[in-house]
């Protein structure tokens, strides 16, 4: 199976990059980080695009749209993952993670299935990790003008 990025997407290798802003709270109890562009999985003259990731690190899933062969998209829960203090470092003006398994869903499961056959993982394994890094831009919030 090929791995290929949509854009705004990059890959280099087998890892895939999606830029996004969002929120997160420094207990990790919350916020909501949107993902721009997507991923691509080809095999045999099929491919499952995976677009419009959102990351709720309180809820500990990702949500995405997934589409088979250029048919319209379904919102489906993507993966699930664990976070913690250890795995998730908070500095002054970064937020970065260690590597963190990802857990595919039953649906995405049966999108890859439906697709190619068969899926890369079954559902609730690791299909991949995730390692992020993002920079703080604004911890304050906006300040209220009088």
């Amino acid at each position: 199976m090929k791995l290929e990025a949509i854009a705004p997407a990059t890959a280099t290798g087998n890892c895939v990059t999606l830029p996004g802003a969002g929120t997160l709270q420094p207990d990790l109890t919350g916020g909501e980080i949107p993902l721009e562009g997507g991923l691509r999985f080809s095999d045999a003259g099929h491919r499952l695009d995976v677009t419009h990731v959102h990351l709720h690190p309180g809820a500990r899933y990702a949500s995405a749209d997934v589409a088979k062969d250029g048919a319209p998209a379904s919102n489906i829960d993507l993966y699930r993952f664990e976070l913690s203090l250890s795995t998730v470092r908070i500095g002054l003006r970064t937020v970065n993670t260690t590597p963190i398994p990802v857990n595919i869903t039953e649906p995405a499961a049966a999108a890859f299935t439906d697709t190619f056959g068969a899926s890369p993982a079954a559902a609730g394994a690791p299909l991949f990790t995730f390692e992020g890094h993002g920079e703080i831009t604004n911890p304050i919030g906006t300040f209220p003008t009088p």
